[in-house]
């Protein structure tokens, strides 16, 4: 399957809790250009590049067949690894409602496998 470029990009910004608004703004673009970037299926590896650096974060990890390590310059003590697990980033500035959200969602997604889980080892004894 192909990856959609532009929803890969929206997550990673959205998922380090950077703005889009301040993005937008150091890209010298508007927030609408920039709504309209991540509709895109294919982007140019040098926008994904741009934002990359402008975030800290590593693009290669997601999109190995385009990029590499080496196209972003910043150290990699300082490149932002997200796992979906891992809030770090946003414990320090506060998490937003859509993160505590997403958080819950995720809980309760894993509470209900483990019922289930249970639920079906009791009916097979």
């Amino acid at each position: 399957m192909e990856k959609h470029h532009g929803q890969l990009v929206e997550y990673r910004i959205r998922r380090c809790g950077y703005s889009i608004s301040t993005l937008a703004s150091e890209l010298k673009i508007n927030r609408r250009s920039l709504y309209n970037f991540f509709q895109r299926r294919e982007l140019n590896k040098s926008q994904i590049i741009k934002i990359g650096n402008l975030i800290r974060y590593d693009f290669s990890k997601d999109l190995p067949e385009l990029l590499s390590t080496e196209d972003f310059n910043f150290s990699s003590d300082s490149v932002r690894s997200f796992s979906d697990n891992d809030h770090s980033f946003n414990e320090s500035r506060g998490f937003t409602w859509k993160d505590k959200y997403v958080e819950l969602l995720e809980k309760h997604h894993n509470l209900l496998k483990l019922y289930c889980k249970q639920a079906n080892e009791q009916n097979a004894k």
